[in-house]
């Protein structure tokens, strides 16, 4: 069994999709499930997995070993008419979109283009345009650090919420994702309730509608808002819509009635607010926007100036000024519309 490629005081800002300048002590690259074994004994404040990081960003040097997961691997089996897509956690996210859109497997439409990993999806229960990863996974297959075994965890095991998983808390921090096993579909049943994707193809004939139509529409619509990683340096959309009780969404209402918000649907009571009435979800990017934030700049650290819920790098950014900046955006939100905005990205400090 060969030995994973293990590097020494690494750069870390070719690793990250925001291209901020960090380095770490030691890089383990693993490329197969036989490695795992072999993986040192470091506490978890030491050790720090990383997939394609879209979605890390580093405001220190890490003093400890990352590993860098590079599994890759593709399989799939026929039952009926549905698929189930087994695919490596080192895989690209948007290739694997393709390939199923290519083999005419559906149920991943509306998630193209979204960049990173297919490991770090489940992370981040990834989600776009009204469909989110939960809906179509059968399992996630991850390596027990601890306990030296695979085991296979169902949808419910993740713990699903908004933009969250059970491997974004303590539960979870010794769970390396090594597959991600996809349940979809030979039919295209194509989900296009979602607000601006509906607009979009309010133009085409109902009929017209296939799943490459949809998908050449997702990538339009995510191109408009979301620059290129590989000419302008960013970790897509920043923060995450704040949900909201039904009561405090119509208290915002009441002053900023532009304000967009959609319910959000749970099985869990608790979840809704004292009127029975579900849970909203409002938009981060209208209230930066409203409060004339888009486009503002802390040296090379911008809120991009076609899309305000996305901060940008223009090339030699600073980890200092990006947080200052996602403070100021933070506090100003919270001062003029009462809720404050979490971060979408994993920001690493040591």
């Amino acid at each position: 069994m060969a030995q994973p490629l293990t590097q020494h005081q690494v750069n870390l800002r070719g690793l990250s999709t925001f291209g901020l300048n960090a380095t770490c002590e030691q890089l383990i690259c693993l490329e197969s499930i036989d490695q795992l074994s072999s993986l040192p004994e470091d506490h978890p404040s030491h050790r720090l997995i990383l997939g394609g990081g879209s979605n890390t960003i580093f405001l220190s040097d890490w003093p400890g070993t990352i590993w860098l997961n590079q599994i890759r691997g593709l399989s799939h089996r026929l039952e009926g008419e549905e698929v189930v897509v087994e695919v490596g956690a080192g895989e690209s996210w948007h290739g694997l979109v393709m390939h199923c859109l290519e083999q005419g497997w559906h149920g991943l439409e509306n998630l193209a283009l979204i960049p990173g990993s297919v490991g770090a999806a489940p992370i981040q229960n990834i989600g776009a345009y009204g469909v989110e990863l939960s809906s179509c996974l059968e399992q996630v297959v991850v390596w027990d650090i601890k306990r030296h075994e695979v085991k296979h965890l169902n949808p419910k095991q993740c713990q699903f919420g908004y933009r969250d998983s059970l491997f974004k808390h303590k539960a979870g921090s010794d769970y390396l994702i090594v597959r991600v096993d996809l349940r979809l579909s030979k039919t295209f049943t194509p989900k296009t309730q979602y607000e601006s994707l509906h607009r979009a193809l309010s133009s085409l004939p109902h009929h017209s509608l296939d799943a490459k139509t949809l998908v050449s529409q997702i990538i339009e619509l995510r191109s408009e808002r979301l620059p290129d990683p590989s000419t302008l340096k960013n970790a897509g959309s920043f923060f995450k819509n704040p949900v909201v009780t039904a009561e405090a969404c119509q208290s915002i209402q009441r002053l900023h009635p532009q304000l967009p918000s959609w319910p959000v649907e749970t099985d869990l009571p608790s979840s809704n607010g004292p009127s029975g009435l579900p849970n909203h979800k409002i938009s981060a990017a209208w209230m930066i926007d409203r409060l004339g934030l888009k486009g503002r700049c802390i040296g090379d650290i911008c809120v991009y100036d076609r899309h305000a819920l996305v901060l940008v790098n223009r090339g030699q950014g600073s980890a200092e000024a990006l947080e200052q900046l996602v403070g100021e955006i933070q506090t100003a939100v919270y001062n003029e519309f009462g809720v404050q905005l979490e971060t979408e990205p994993q920001l690493i400090k040591a």
